[in-house]
């Protein structure tokens, strides 16, 4: 792995927990561990795809 595929991962993660935090936060009533629980498993999810397409 090059270090432009780690900085982009490490974007992508970065930016979409803190979108799907945002976002399931201000639509839903859960409580906030829970919605942090989300966004971290949405966040991983999209770096984890992120890198099987780059490699």
């Amino acid at each position: 792995m090059n270090t432009k595929t780690v900085i982009i991962g490490f974007l992508l993660f970065s930016i979409s927990t803190i979108v799907s935090f945002i976002v399931i936060d201000s639509i839903t009533a859960i409580n906030d561990g829970i919605v942090v629980i989300i966004a971290l498993v949405i966040g991983f999810l999209i770096e984890y795809l992120y890198r099987k397409k780059a490699i």
